[in-house]
């Protein structure tokens, strides 16, 4: 049986008395994450003690979780003459500091090694270009030290500037200089949205062209700006992303998955992030035929709550799992989803993905006229989906769609399966569909429905998806 990876990003933690903190580290979280279908934490977060490590490790190999271990040891590799967080730059490092720093990283990983939940590392998050050297150089010394653990890095979406482009996300006083950057972003290559794809292109090469991955993932949150004419919408910005990395899977012969935001943890310009919507992206990865998913955070992290600018650490409206270890919403949204997806995963990923379409008109609350004349507006999701994978006519036929739908077509055993996807967070979508000669069974949220053919309607609930699975 084939299962979606069901990824966290953020760890429980230890007791934190300094900050009134009880331990997450509890089987009552864990039972909450098996619950959910968890089956990976990513180990980066504020608690990095020995002892919360282990002890995460021993409640993963209880409960059957993959943990990946986080070690701030990642910092020096990546360290820059720009942005260093106080350490020598990578590129500096004489032969002897080199082989120290290899040392100390191996070291460390290895004290680990024990534990059978243990399957690999997290490197990094959102590296910015000037620091894959230190990454790839990591990532060779890691797998001839490790074999048969998996290196990962997450990889930052295109809503970025030429800064961030080569030094990811760090404060700078002043622009990168000329000297550290290897080329020029100009031309075609110009970080403007019209290029998105060619500077984005070169981004991501920078390491996918250089190592294999075993898996790969980007994070964007589709949810977190909100334009005072419109209604809520989705970031263009997401679903690009989503076909873009669905091209580099591809081409590179990887696992993919792509970050879901699970709430507005950040104190927010629009509405609290609904159900819907958090829906609406893990299906878009269903559509585009991902590997699984990513959730953040899923615990609400420590550092949000002794920082400036967060909320919602506590009332149920941010993380899977709260700050004092109880379930959020999310958790209970994301518990039914995987109800539904553990009887379609297995046929969906042993499927060959063909392509995409999307039908009838987008309306979530604003028009077109209304967005019309607003600066950055190609930011707003409005219907059309990305060139990637785009197919100009399908099998199934869509006769009419109260909203905007997209379908995607896959093969098993040249039996077709079609998913499809209403857009709309806040609309149910009725469609009517007519398929191609055979019987049909349909998997939704709902449930089950068998021997389906010719013209059917669909009524599908905001931000959710179904299956049609020929027989």
């Amino acid at each position: 049986m084939k299962h979606f990876v069901q990824t966290i990003f953020c760890p429980p933690n230890d007791k934190f008395e300094e900050y009134n903190l009880e331990s997450r580290l509890t089987d009552e979280t864990f039972r909450y994450l098996k619950d959910m279908k968890i089956n990976r934490i990513l180990g980066w977060g504020w608690d990095s003690r020995e002892s919360s490590i282990i002890k995460t490790l021993e409640l993963c190999e209880k409960y059957d979780i993959e943990y990946y271990l986080a070690t701030s040891i990642s910092d020096e590799y990546v360290a820059i003459p720009i942005a260093h967080k106080g350490h020598k730059p990578f590129c500096e490092l004489t032969k002897e500091e080199l082989d120290d720093l290899d040392n100390r990283f191996i070291n460390n990983f290895n004290k680990y090694t024990s534990y059978k939940a243990l399957k690999g590392i997290i490197f990094a998050d959102e590296l910015g270009y000037l620091m894959f050297p230190g990454l790839l150089h990591a990532k060779e010394v890691f797998e001839k030290a490790f074999p048969g653990y998996d290196f990962y890095t997450n990889f930052l979406s295109y809503s970025i500037n030429e800064n961030m482009f080569w030094a990811s996300f760090v404060p700078l006083k002043e622009d990168v200089p000329e000297e550290l950057k290897p080329f020029k972003l100009e031309g075609k290559n110009s970080i403007t949205f019209e290029n998105r794809y060619n500077w984005f292109n070169v981004f991501v090469d920078g390491l996918l062209a250089n190592a294999h991955f075993n898996c790969i993932s980007f994070d964007k949150y589709p949810y977190e700006d909100c334009f005072a004419k419109t209604g809520p919408f989705m970031h263009y910005g997401y679903i690009d992303g989503v076909a873009f990395f669905r091209n580099k899977k591809d081409q590179y012969h990887s696992n993919f998955f792509s970050y879901i935001g699970a709430g507005t943890w950040f104190k927010p310009s629009r509405h609290q992030q609904t159900e819907e919507e958090f829906l609406l992206t893990m299906n878009i990865n269903v559509l585009y035929g991902l590997d699984g998913f990513g959730y953040f955070p899923g615990f609400y992290p420590i550092d949000f709550v002794v920082e400036d600018g967060f909320k919602n650490s506590d009332n149920g409206l941010a993380g899977l799992i709260d700050i004092n270890g109880k379930p959020t919403k999310f958790y209970y949204c994301l518990k039914s989803q995987n109800e539904y997806f553990s009887r379609i995963e297995d046929d969906i990923l042993s499927s060959s993905f063909i392509g995409v379409k999307s039908y009838g008109k987008y309306y979530n609350g604003f028009t077109y006229d209304d967005i019309k004349d607003m600066p950055d507006n190609e930011v707003i999701y409005m219907g059309d989906i990305p060139h990637f994978y785009k197919m100009d006519k399908q099998s199934i036929d869509v006769i009419n769609a109260s909203n905007n739908v997209v379908i995607s077509e896959f093969n098993k055993d040249n039996k077709k399966r079609f998913y499809l996807v209403n857009m709309s967070t806040l609309y149910s979508n009725d469609v009517t569909i007519s398929l191609p000669n055979g019987t049909y069974t349909l998997e939704s949220i709902e449930g089950t429905k068998s021997n389906l053919s010719n013209q059917i309607s669909i009524s599908i609930k905001p931000g959710q998806g179904v299956y049609l699975i020929e027989d």
